[in-house]
């Protein structure tokens, strides 16, 4: 399964149709890694964060789609705090009695979160990304003579 979702999400960022949208693919690909291999430590969960907030400052065109995204990120950021901090601890971790619904808080918002970016990031409309155009050189500025 992890083999497959972070191909699907590397194919998808080679066929992508702007370059945002291929960067966006191209960073959310080791998050979801990482999520399918269910990492617990926090060090592991910022490299998740920093991929979900690149894309979305890529493909997210709506403050309240931003809103959302970020917010999914506190809920699961939170849920792997308590997960790690206090839960992991026990051993097994299993007897701790609220351990499965933590967990789920802390993979489903995120990567609910992932998968709407990849969604927003494939559904983005542009040319190739191979044919773009260099930036036109803007207008020449006129200057002012300074007043004696």
């Amino acid at each position: 399964m992890i083999r497959t979702v972070v191909a699907l999400v590397v194919v998808a960022a080679a066929l992508a149709r702007t370059r945002a949208s291929a960067v966006a693919l191209a960073g959310l690909a080791p998050a979801f890694f990482l999520l399918a291999n269910r990492i617990f430590s926090p060090q592991f969960f910022v490299l998740v964060l920093v991929a979900v907030v690149v894309a979305s400052a890529l493909t997210v065109r709506r403050p309240v789609e931003l809103l959302a995204v970020m917010g999914a990120c506190a809920v699961a950021t939170t849920a792997d705090t308590v997960l790690f901090q206090t839960m992991l601890g026990a051993q097994p971790v299993a007897s701790e009695p609220k351990w499965l619904v933590v967990s789920v808080l802390t993979y489903v918002p995120v990567f609910a979160a992932g998968a709407w970016l990849v969604v927003r990031a494939v559904a983005v409309k542009g040319g190739p990304t191979t044919t773009t155009q260099p930036p036109q050189p803007s207008a020449r500025l006129n200057t002012v003579p300074a007043s004696d």
